[in-house]
């Protein structure tokens, strides 16, 4: 999670796929 915090600033393809990392992190949640 930090490292995808901090590619942030730096890059959009970064915020893209930390967008999908939650998305998939929730899913995972919600089905344990």
């Amino acid at each position: 999670m930090i490292f995808l915090k901090s590619t942030l600033p730096y890059n959009n393809g970064g915020r893209e796929f930390y967008i999908v990392f939650q998305q998939f992190s929730c899913i995972i949640i919600l089905k344990k």
